[in-house]
């Protein structure tokens, strides 16, 4: 997957329901257009963000915020707000067992 070159294709590949990589620091820049509305503490590396979009619009969209690396976030979005907690506890698991050997 290649990255997110700015703001505007990175939201225009999400609403294509396409997951978008972009630069950890891109994305610090481009936070400011998503609310956040949760952050899951993994115990490894950052965490999960839920996040909306766009801003202050009454139909929003869902998805999810991970670090595939710590230069890089990879954005995901997801239809429904069950499909976030389902992919959440998921990912949760998968990190617990990393945790068990």
């Amino acid at each position: 997957m290649k990255r997110a070159r700015s703001a505007t294709e990175m939201i225009r590949r999400l609403e294509s329901r396409e997951i978008v990589p972009v630069a950890s620091s891109d994305w610090q820049a481009w936070e400011e257009r998503f609310d956040v509305t949760e952050r899951v503490q993994t115990g490894m590396g950052a965490p999960i963000l839920v996040v909306r979009w766009p801003r202050g619009e009454r139909r929003r969209r869902w998805g999810i915020v991970e670090e595939s690396r710590p230069t890089e976030r990879v954005v995901r979005p997801l239809a429904t707000g069950a499909e976030v907690k389902a992919l959440i506890a998921k990912r949760l698991a998968a990190y617990e067992r990393m945790w068990d050997g």
